[in-house]
């Protein structure tokens, strides 16, 4: 299986961490039994929009967690991504 490169990953990764954030808005918000399986549902939606299966996203995520200088560089340019999108926002 081949990894998925950096800067796609950066871009997954992000948009893994906006839908575990949903996910647990809503569920605060919402008093009815959500099934634990509404938070994949979420994962799958990202996985489709970026035309990747779940397989490739956690053999690529496992791949950069055992390279430190690899996945050094992704949680920081993960990082970059919600400072400048949080900057955005206070600007308005």
């Amino acid at each position: 299986m081949k990894v998925i490169p950096i800067n796609e990953m950066r871009k997954i990764t992000w948009d893994m961490i906006k839908a575990d954030e949903y996910y647990a808005r809503i569920t605060i918000k919402d008093t009815t039994d959500k099934p634990q399986t509404a938070n994949l549902k979420l994962y799958d939606q990202v996985f489709k929009s970026y035309g990747i299966t779940k397989e490739q996203f956690y053999f690529s995520y496992k791949y950069y967690e055992s390279h430190p200088v690899e996945f050094k560089e992704l949680i920081d340019s993960v990082d970059a991504i919600a400072k400048f999108q949080r900057n955005q926002i206070l600007e308005k």
